[in-house]
């Protein structure tokens, strides 16, 4: 299904990130792996097929980056098929309670994860409008359309912060639209 088919992954070294690297060079395609953390995703590169595998330290939420990632793929394997956008990058204030939230931490989560998001999308459909075609994949969350279950964190050290519920519902819309908005133009 992926055969020859040249893949991004952004947030390549995370959870999510690497279960889709390893799936895309599973099924026979290239993986162009990206992530802020140079040393999580070399490790990450190292157990995947290096012939197949391109692994570039970058910041997906920078637009020269995400250039950067586009021409890396396309200066190793000639093309790019497909974009997913897995990043999760987060401040220093990431799961304050809502009561406490401070401004510029909320302003710089909802720049990097949802602003981040559009721009990285901005940049990989100019590339495949260019090609004339190209498959965009957005990963958002059950908690972009649905309430959390608070119940479920009590007695861990995990929580629901609002901004991630916010975020992840923008990641939908955001999708919906360029869908829309790219519709009949080899663009998925």
């Amino acid at each position: 299904m992926l055969t020859n088919k040249v893949v991004m992954v952004t947030g390549a070294a995370g959870r999510l990130g690497s279960s889709f690297a390893k799936a895309i060079i599973r099924n026979n395609g290239r993986a162009v792996l990206a992530d802020i953390d140079s040393n999580k995703l070399h490790v990450v590169g190292n157990e995947l097929c290096p012939e197949r595998t391109l692994c570039v330290a970058a910041d997906a939420t920078l637009p020269d980056q995400i250039d950067n990632l586009i021409e890396k793929s396309l200066e190793s394997f000639g093309r790019l098929d497909a974009a997913v956008h897995t990043t999760y990058p987060r401040s220093e204030g990431w799961g304050t309670p809502f009561e406490d939230l401070r401004p510029e931490l909320l302003a710089e989560d909802l720049h990097k994860q949802l602003g981040g998001g559009i721009l990285f999308s901005q940049r990989v459909i100019r590339y495949f409008k260019k090609s004339g075609r190209g498959n965009l994949i957005h990963i958002s969350s059950i908690q972009g359309v649905a309430a959390p279950k608070f119940e479920h964190y009590v007695g861990t050290p995990m929580g629901s912060p609002i901004e991630y519920s916010a975020i992840k519902a923008g990641i939908i819309a955001l999708t919906r639209y360029l869908a829309k908005y790219y519709k009949g133009q080899h663009i998925r």
